[in-house]
């Protein structure tokens, strides 16, 4: 019985640590999204603004779309980040 609970000791620890190490690169990781606005507005002035923001700062709208009423996504790109992406 001793045996059969230290083998669920080392089998957890390992488990929390491959967990923690999970977590940990994860954290490094780019982040692929952010929620720029959320409050009241017209969506389509919001986005256009938006854009002519993200364009001076030195982005380029590679897409865009709206997956639901009062709601816009804007994908961008910039030179520094193309060569960051993988080839496809």
């Amino acid at each position: 019985m001793q045996l059969r609970k230290m083998n669920l000791y080392i089998v957890s620890l390992a488990a929390t640590m491959v967990m923690a190490a999970s977590l940990a690169s994860a954290e490094e990781r780019l982040k692929p999204f952010t929620l720029a606005s959320k409050g009241a507005g017209d969506v389509a002035a919001i986005a256009a603004d938006v854009k002519q923001r993200l364009g001076a700062a030195g982005f380029e709208v590679a897409g865009e779309y709206s997956p639901y009423a009062n709601a816009h996504v804007i994908v961008v790109t910039s030179d520094s980040l193309k060569p960051e992406s993988v080839p496809s």
